[in-house]
């Protein structure tokens, strides 16, 4: 018995090998913003201040067409991209955009009536930690945005951020503590939430008006709310 025994792990050692012969090792391709022709860069200045990066907006002087992707830059200079301006590409013909880890706030408006906003991608290079505000109104009426896919580091979502969205599911992140009114008031599509331990706040109307089918997964572990007969629910101090 012994025998065949080693004789199988040799033949599954080989086959294995076999299999993965010749193939490259994966490599993570970097990340590659749109051009800089399409952006304005602002100064963000820190509390004592002084300039700590820039906030990123749509070039609104650019004669051409806006890309159907667009994907934000992590510089300017040599100033880190560390917001995305308010209003900053509110109504563009853009499809798919991605943000990239230095960006940590997007601002109120930021992408407001872009509606024909499909995708929204939160690019995080290896272990960094990206956007931790997404502001009010911030893609509110983007009303084909279906594919959305939260960043880790997310802490805080504002008011009307997501309102009349085509949003179908949602997983709101470990370490988001706030959901702000009427964040995804009339997403008529939304039929599932996952809600983390953390999340502590959530405004009047958070939820308002999603499909009739709106189910909330809330962990276990969360002191603050519980799911029940359709709502979510504060539990009692």
């Amino acid at each position: 018995m012994k025998k065949i025994a080693r004789l199988l792990t040799f033949v599954l050692l080989a086959v294995a090998f076999t299999a993965f012969a010749g193939c490259d090792v994966m490599e993570v391709k970097p990340y590659v913003p749109s051009e800089d022709k399409y952006f304005i860069f602002t100064d963000v200045a820190g509390a004592d201040g002084e300039t700590i990066g820039c906030a990123v907006q749509y070039n609104v002087a650019w004669e051409g067409d806006a890309p159907e992707t667009l994907k934000l830059p992590t510089v300017s200079g040599d100033k880190p991209v560390i917001a995305v301006a308010d209003g900053g590409f509110s109504k563009l013909n853009v499809k798919s955009v991605t943000v990239p880890s230095s960006v940590k706030t997007i601002g109120a408006n930021a992408f407001k009536q872009c509606k024909q906003l499909e995708k929204v991608y939160f690019y995080s290079e290896g272990n960094k930690q990206g956007c931790e505000t997404i502001g009010d109104y911030a893609f509110s009426e983007c009303t084909s945005l279906v594919d959305l896919d939260l960043p880790k580091s997310l802490r805080e979502i504002g008011a009307f951020a997501f309102e009349y969205t085509a949003l179908k599911s949602l997983d709101l992140p470990h370490y988001v503590v706030k959901v702000g009114a009427f964040a995804f008031n009339t997403c008529t599509e939304l039929k599932n939430i996952s809600v983390a331990v953390n999340l502590a706040e959530v405004g009047d109307g958070a939820f308002s008006g999603c499909s009739s089918e709106l189910v909330i997964k809330v962990a276990e572990s969360n002191p603050y709310f519980y799911f029940k007969d359709g709502k979510l629910v504060k539990k009692s101090a």
